[in-house]
C-alpha cells in the first residue's frame, strides 16, 4: 500500500482504486441530480440497500478498493466504532466548484471523510485545505482520508475544462442503543 501524508491527519492512498476505468465508465452512466447553491455539482447517492445493477456494481468496486485503506487509517489514528453514510458519486462539470466548507455540522456529526478520485482528464478542480495552506491535484486512483472537523475545512477549485468524477463518503461514530 503506497501512501503519503499531506499534513497530519490527511492521508493519500496512491493508486488504490481497483478497476478504475470500468468504474469511470459506470459512473458516466449514472443519473446525477443537479444540486444548486454553494456546490453547483451533480450528485448521486448510493443507498446502502441499492439493488440497481449499475449502482450495485459501483458499490462493489468502491468497497473492495477502500477496505485496506480505511483499516490502515483507523489503525494509524486509533479510530474505532465508526459507521458509513451512503456513497456519494459526484460529477463536477466545467465552471463548477465547491466553496470552503467542513464536512461535520450539528445535523451531520461526522468523524472521518474520504474522497476517491476517478479520473484526471480535466483541468482545475484542485483540492485545498484552507487552514493548512495545502493545495493538492489528485491523481486518478487516489483515495484521500481526513477528519471531518473544522480544522480540515477544504474546498474544490473551479473545474476549468472537462468533467471531474469523484466518490465521497463520510463516517460517524456508532451509537449504542
Amino acid at each position: 500500500m503506497n501512501k503519503e501524508e499531506l499534513s497530519p491527519g490527511i492521508v493519500i492512498y496512491k493508486d488504490a482504486i481497483k478497476d478504475r476505468a470500468y468504474l469511470l465508465d459506470l459512473m458516466k452512466k449514472v443519473n446525477y441530480d443537479e444540486i444548486g447553491g454553494a456546490r453547483d455539482v451533480g450528485i448521486c447517492y448510493i443507498k446502502q440497500d441499492s439493488k440497481e445493477t449499475t449502482l450495485f456494481d459501483i458499490e462493489e468496486i468502491l468497497e473492495s478498493s477502500l477496505d485496506q485503506c480505511l483499516k490502515d487509517y483507523c489503525t494509524q489514528y486509533t479510530i474505532d466504532g465508526i459507521v458509513p453514510e451512503d456513497w456519494q458519486l459526484v460529477r463536477y462539470g466545467e465552471g463548477q466548484q465547491f466553496g470552503t466548507h467542513l464536512d461535520e455540522n450539528y445535523d451531520n456529526p461526522r468523524t472521518v471523510s474520504l474522497t476517491m478520485y476517478i479520473n484526471d482528464d480535466y483541468t482545475g478542480g484542485e483540492l485545498e485545505y484552507v487552514w493548512f495552506n495545502k493545495t493538492y491535484r489528485p491523481d486518478p486512483g487516489d483515495i484521500i482520508i481526513f477528519p471531518s472537523n473544522y480544522v480540515f475545512s477544504h474546498k474544490v477549485h473551479k473545474v476549468l475544462s472537462g468533467t471531474r468524477y469523484v466518490v465521497v463518503r463520510f463516517y460517524k461514530w456508532r451509537t449504542i442503543k
